[in-house]
């Protein structure tokens, strides 16, 4: 883009998104920019006074471009998934907003979905609202026939022998079906470690449609934050609250439940470097166990359909391998059970063979990669001995981790670090893929019937149904520890337990001499910041019950002394 100006300046100007007048180009801004449409979408503009839109995104947040009468505008909103951020931002495929019937527009970025005012402009910003957050890797997405119909990108074959073809399918329902999937839940701001002018405003971040809310302050100077809102997106900002800061001194501060606003902005006092970052719970779904009443419990006894599963390379089919009996099918597209002419049994054993990837200790479970090591709360003991597929991908780029009875996504660049807890299932799921558009799932139950979700017999029983079906399993619960009854030295931090994505949070801790145990939060995957101190006395456990709304990435814990201490998480 040479034609619009000068090579990128620093490592955060990744795209750029600019405007052409007939003459020359014009830089707008230097980061990476998808969609450009407005209340016309893919029709065009009806006049040259129509506002027009951008979205985009950067290291902070989702953003949101108005031009309107010549001007631009800054807006963010929240991701709710880091597995779209890769610089080349090929992973956000083709985000964008477009009518989907009856007047309604659809916004999709970042793994979030909203309701997209056609009338949004400077003047009425008002009408945005989060309708899910999401794991279906969306392309493109329009109204057809009175429906809303879904491109999708699934399984790929990059780097993945499980998949024999890549595999892809279209989505048909309904407004409402959208908000079925799972509840809006993100992060993120308009700082982080930024450089802010004193008495100037931030951009205006979304805090509109949100249940639960918690801000993350900090900055380097001594400084107040003020804190103002738009309560009915018209631009008419009043201050809502000021937070007196000291230099480099973490804090946090919960929206209560019953702010009514569309926006929320920040300025300081002074000029400093600030970080303002926010954590959006949602309310979590209530368990459809009738949708999953064929998969079995991990504490049922009765044999399941242990089998692989791979989209096989030959054909369309789905491979089955039913393990303990080594007899081998195929289902076709109408989910027919076929007799193959040839028995595929050693290649679906060769190329799925069930390896584990994680470890699990006396105190919760381990998983490693080239963005660090990390702990995750752990399940049933009878997972420890379980055979079950542990990682796969299942929508383009994005793996999903089942591990000792939960789900979790996981990008192929972002990594662990970034990972999100999806569901607490605690059946006795051995594999899982998706194959012509479904979500597949197996380990249900030799005696189960037939329900619409499960078809097949007593050898290749599958579970088949829609990747978002995972919210309707439950939220995301489980126990762990960073120490259990560990020798730990003074100073020397545990490692990260994850916390995001859980709903009521508590801890527990004990020690065998009186010491303080300070806990630690990284709610924007920069660094950790010192939450609460605890002091601790032998024999007197302590127990302590997060804020309802409190939520960061990552928690960990610090001794001031050497000693043996236990800090357990209870997510419920």
């Amino acid at each position: 883009m040479l034609q619009a100006g000068s090579l990128p300046g620093n490592n955060e100007e990744k795209g750029v998104l600019a405007s052409w007048d007939g003459k020359k180009w014009e830089i707008v801004e230097r980061r990476q920019f998808t969609d450009v449409t407005g209340p016309g979408g893919i029709y065009g503009s009806p006049d040259n006074k129509t506002p027009l839109w951008s979205i985009g995104w950067d290291k902070r947040s989702v953003i949101l471009k108005l031009l309107d009468k010549g001007q631009w505008y800054t807006y963010r909103l929240p991701k709710a998934a880091h597995t779209y951020d890769h610089r080349g931002g090929w992973y956000t495929e083709w985000p964008r907003i477009r009518e989907v019937g009856n007047g309604k527009m659809l916004m999709d970025m970042h793994a979030m979905m909203y309701d997209f005012p056609k009338t949004f402009s400077r003047a009425n910003s008002g009408g945005i609202a989060p309708l899910n957050t999401h794991l279906r890797y969306i392309p493109d997405f329009c109204n057809w026939n009175n429906q809303i119909v879904i491109a999708t990108d699934e399984t790929t074959v990059l780097e993945n022998p499980l998949a024999g073809r890549a595999q892809s399918n279209l989505w048909f329902g309904q407004w409402n079906d959208l908000n079925k999937w799972g509840s809006p839940t993100g992060w993120g701001g308009p700082w982080e470690k930024d450089a802010v002018k004193g008495n100037t405003p931030s951009d205006p971040y979304l805090i509109n449609g949100f249940d639960k809310k918690v801000l993350h302050l900090l900055a380097d100077k001594q400084t107040t934050v003020t804190l103002q809102i738009d309560v009915s997106g018209n631009n008419s900002w009043k201050d809502y609250k000021k937070i007196r800061l000291d230099a480099n001194h973490y804090q946090y501060f919960l929206l209560p439940a019953d702010l009514k606003a569309t926006w929320i902005r920040f300025k300081t006092d002074k000029d400093c470097i600030a970080t303002a970052f926010m954590h959006f719970s949602g309310k979590p779904h209530t368990p459809n166990n009738t949708l999953f009443k064929s998969l079995a419990d991990i504490t049922e006894t009765s044999p399941v359909n242990a089998n692989i599963i791979r989209p096989a390379n030959f054909n369309k089919n789905l491979q089955v391998l039913q393990t303990s009996e080594n007899k081998y099918t195929e289902v076709d597209e109408k989910l027919v059970t076929v007799t193959p002419t040839t028995d595929s049994s050693a290649q679906v054993l060769r190329l799925g063979k069930l390896v584990k990837g994680y470890t699990v200790d006396e105190a919760s479970v381990i998983v490693k990669d080239a963005t660090g090591t990390f702990r995750l709360p752990k399940g049933s003991d009878i997972y420890q001995t379980f055979a079950y597929r542990d990682k796969r991908e299942i929508e383009s780029e994005r793996f999903m981790l089942n591990i000792s009875g939960t789900f979790y996504e996981v990008g192929r660049e972002s990594g662990f670090i970034a990972l999100r807890p999806i569901t607490t299932h605690n059946k006795k799921i051995i594999d899982f893929c998706t194959w012509r558009g479904l979500l597949v799932l197996s380990g249900t139950k030799k005696d189960a019937r037939a329900d619409g979700q499960y078809f097949g017999n007593s050898s290749n029983g599958l579970w088949y149904g829609g990747v978002d079906d995972m919210w309707k399993m439950g939220k995301a619960v489980g126990t762990g520890s960073v120490w259990k009854n560990t020798t730990v030295k003074a100073g020397e931090a545990s490692l990260p337990y994850l916390m995001t994505g859980y709903d009521r949070k508590k801890v527990s801790l004990t020690a065998n001499i009186p010491v303080k145990i300070t806990l630690e939060v990284d709610f924007d995957l920069t660094g950790f910041h010192q939450y609460k101190t605890f002091n601790l006395t032998p024999g007197k456990p302590v127990e302590y019950e997060f804020p309802a709304g409190f939520s960061a990435h990552w928690v960990r814990a610090v001794a001031d002394k050497d000693c043996v201490v236990s800090v357990t998480f209870i997510y419920q």
